[in-house]
């Protein structure tokens, strides 16, 4: 089977032999159209990855938790296209009270949250991720099996399910959202990210049942004037097995990241460089064109790289 969503608003679900339609379902409420950027598309698009966990496919429609009626999301039976469940995602949850230390209306009941506190890179959208025992649209959770809604806003990372790693959230999404996040990648309890803002690109190791605080709301000044201003930064000050130089900056973010055996490939704006994965060394480095956001992908002992201008790059042994 292959499933994703499309920008009308409905999911589909082709057969991988030979592509015809086994089913097809509306997440969107109605078959209103809008106009986006020079194109005709639903008000509630459905991104084209779908997440599949524990036998369920999930997808999510819409454009903003405050828009449309929010974020449409549900639980689909692959097979069928059967609907196990749906909810909403439709409250970023600002006026609400936030957990201590972040809400401001305990030593100033007269300021407005939506002023006083800017979380971290929390985007309004993301892709479907298995977090735990949930599958999370941005911070906003749903129980796998029932989809009750748990809106976790103080979290800024998701739990790898089976590797107690804690990925950022925003490690899983589409775009470089104007370079407001640094990309990522995991191997078992291992993550592999960056701090750009000192051109760090390092590994860190989670230990098995050790507790981790995935709260990202604010930064302090002094964090910021040193350059911990992204998630990120939190893995770095666990304790990094291993360092090396990022060829990176705060406005030039990498484009793509990807562990496949024991190497960490790693996409610039121009360059695609590879690492050892166990101690970082440089084993190799080539001019490419300017990658797509997070076009790496392996299989079958070869590399692929999607780029900018629509070509996909072929690399491996010959």
């Amino acid at each position: 089977m292959c499933l994703f969503g499309c920008r009308d608003g409905w999911v589909y679900n082709l057969r991988a032999a030979d592509g015809q339609l086994i089913w097809k379902l509306r997440l969107a409420p109605n078959d209103r159209r809008i106009c986006v950027y020079g194109q005709v598309e639903s008000p509630w698009p459905v991104p084209g990855s779908v997440l599949v966990a524990g036998g369920l496919a999930y997808a999510a429609a819409g454009i903003h938790p405050n828009a449309d009626g929010g974020i449409r999301v549900a639980a689909i039976r692959p097979e069928t296209g059967e609907v196990v469940w749906r909810n909403k995602f439709d409250d970023l949850g600002f006026n609400s009270p936030w957990p201590d230390p972040y809400e401001p209306r305990k030593t100033r009941p007269d300021s407005n949250p939506l002023r006083t506190i800017r979380p971290m890179e929390y985007r309004y959208f993301g892709l479907p991720v298995r977090d735990g025992d949930s599958v999370a649209i941005s911070r906003c959770c749903f129980d796998l099996k029932a989809g009750q809604r748990d809106l976790r806003k103080a979290s800024g990372f998701y739990q790898v399910k089976g590797t107690d790693a804690w990925m950022p959230r925003t490690a899983w999404r589409y775009s470089n959202l104007r370079h407001s996040s640094p990309a990522a990648a995991s191997l078992g309890p291992s993550v592999f990210t960056t701090l750009p803002t000192l051109s760090k690109l390092f590994r860190v190791d989670f230990e098995a049942g050790k507790a981790f605080n995935s709260d990202w709301v604010q930064v302090s000044e002094d964090d910021a004037k040193a350059g911990f201003v992204y998630s990120t930064s939190k893995l770095l000050r666990m304790g990094a097995k291993w360092e090396a130089p990022s060829q990176e900056g705060r406005n030039a973010l990498n484009r793509a990241m990807l562990v496949a055996s024991d190497h960490l490939f790693v996409a610039a704006k121009s360059v695609l460089v590879v690492h050892r994965v166990s101690d970082g060394s440089k084993l190799a480095e080539m001019k490419v064109g300017v990658p797509a956001w997070d076009g790496l992908a392996a299989a079958g002992g070869r590399l692929y790289l999607s780029t900018e201008d629509g070509s996909v790059v072929c690399l491996g042994g010959r």
